[in-house]
């Protein structure tokens, strides 16, 4: 996986984790991530099939593929963050410690 589609990742992640964590703002999220992926997207990929020499259409072709891999790498991070709390526990609650002083180990 390049950097260039881990970006794409990340930004639909975070489209997908605000929409569902904003509810008032969902519409918002969802405008944002269409107009991100038409202007930003596909005027790329059509830019690179009309002047090849002027964007590389692998890069654009990776950038894509990020995108829609982050659709589902919130709800992947989710079950994964929620496997963590059943075998470890919850982590909220506890109390801080100051800088230096550790929490006991298990």
């Amino acid at each position: 996986m390049s950097g260039v589609s881990i970006n794409g990742i990340g930004l639909y992640a975070y489209f997908v984790c605000g929409a569902r964590n904003y509810p008032d703002e969902r519409l918002s999220f969802l405008k944002l991530g269409c107009w991100w992926l038409l202007y930003w997207h596909l005027r790329r990929l059509w830019i690179s099939f009309k002047y090849p020499t002027r964007l590389p259409r692998d890069l654009v072709v990776a950038e894509l593929k990020g995108a829609f891999i982050g659709l589902t790498r919130y709800q992947k991070a989710r079950k994964t963050a929620a496997g963590i709390a059943e075998s470890f526990g919850s982590q909220l609650g506890r109390e801080t410690r100051g800088q230096g002083e550790s929490f006991p180990t298990p």
